[in-house]
């Protein structure tokens, strides 16, 4: 039975401007020699609100998926408690079972947001194993330039990656279109479900 192409279990639309899979990239390229492999989660984290504050680009959480600056000193402060990332991922450990103030649950969505991106550069094809970059992740890490923009070459290598590991569920809301604007009794993921439940046959 084919499973199809389409990244199964991405729980949230791509997000914009989907520069967050070079930040992964880019951090595994420059900390897992050093970094023990339980912590770069938890590591990850802290290196993407401390570089997000210092860029200071993004004023605003309601439309972008990435943390508003405000909410990224909050985290800050409370990650700043823990000296060490060994008594940070046990602190992270706790809140993700337990959030007992508006602080840990700010904590708590900015964890998950972030590894939301890690997920993410996984589920495109841009990690190999556990944390292995592909040729393709390391050509986005060499050809950036901008924290939060995406060049035309990134753009391009993303968009290739998308195509190929989820054009199943793409492909099949393009040409719903048609049916769409022709048939307004019938919706456009009525039609997405259909085609993957047929895919599943073969």
């Amino acid at each position: 039975m084919s499973q199809g192409n389409y990244i199964d279990g991405l729980h949230r639309p791509y997000n914009i401007p989907l520069k967050e899979v070079v930040w992964v990239c880019t951090f595994i390229k420059n900390e897992t020699k050093r970094l023990e492999k339980k912590y770069l989660n938890v590591a990850f984290w802290k290196f993407f609100i401390y570089s997000h504050i210092e860029q200071g680009g993004i004023t605003s959480d309601n439309d972008t998926g990435i943390i508003s600056i405000e909410k990224a000193l909050i985290v800050k402060q409370w990650i700043e408690k823990y000296p060490s990332l060994d008594n940070l991922s046990d602190a992270v450990s706790d809140i993700l079972k337990k959030r007992n103030d508006k602080v840990e649950k700010i904590v708590y969505s900015s964890y998950k947001n972030t590894s939301y991106y890690i997920t993410l550069t996984r589920k495109l094809g841009l990690l190999h194993g556990q944390w292995e970059l592909t040729q393709d992740a390391l050509k986005l890490v060499r050809i950036n330039r901008s924290f939060y923009g995406l060049s035309r070459s990134q753009k391009q290598i993303i968009f290739e990656k998308i195509l190929q590991e989820d054009k199943d569920f793409i492909l099949p809301i393009l040409f719903s279109l048609w049916y769409e604007q022709r048939m307004p009794s019938v919706e456009d993921g009525d039609l997405v479900l259909r085609y993957l439940q047929e895919e599943e046959k073969f």
